[in-house]
């Protein structure tokens, strides 16, 4: 079988779309779209970021009185889970909060999912789907 056409890219654009119908892409009022330039899961950075929460865990393990019975708490793999969807978005396209246009930077993307958690579930939907960043998908 050839490959060609399956082939991943790092980083691809999520185009937000309508709460209120996924059938309904956001645009500014110029017709831009708006969205996310997501990094995939296997993205060097995505890959660099996983390896550092799991340094992080097993740091933890391996301290006295540490957690060696390798058990992770449902707050632990929610709060990395979070971690991961924040440092999946590498940059932020046509979208302002209170005509303040919003970055990439943590704080943003915090603010960004907290006060719009539809955004959230779509990086969420669009990150968890290899498809997503297939050459052969743009």
């Amino acid at each position: 079988m050839n490959l060609d056409g399956l082939e991943s890219r790092e980083v691809a654009f999520l185009h937000l779309t309508s709460p209120r119908s996924p059938f309904d892409p956001l645009k500014t009022d110029d017709g831009e779209k708006v969205g996310l330039m997501i990094w995939s899961a296997d993205s060097s950075a995505m890959q660099s970021l996983d390896r550092d929460l799991m340094d992080r865990r097993l740091a933890a393990a391996a301290k006295p009185g540490g957690n060696r019975g390798v058990t992770i708490k449902a707050s632990e793999v929610f709060i990395e889970t979070k971690e991961r969807l924040i440092a999946s978005v590498s940059e932020v396209i046509n979208i302002s909060i209170s005509d303040r246009q919003v970055t990439s930077s943590r704080e943003d993307i915090e603010e960004l999912f907290r006060r719009f958690p539809w955004i959230e579930a779509q990086v969420a939907d669009f990150f968890g789907n290899r498809e997503s960043f297939l050459i052969s998908a743009a």
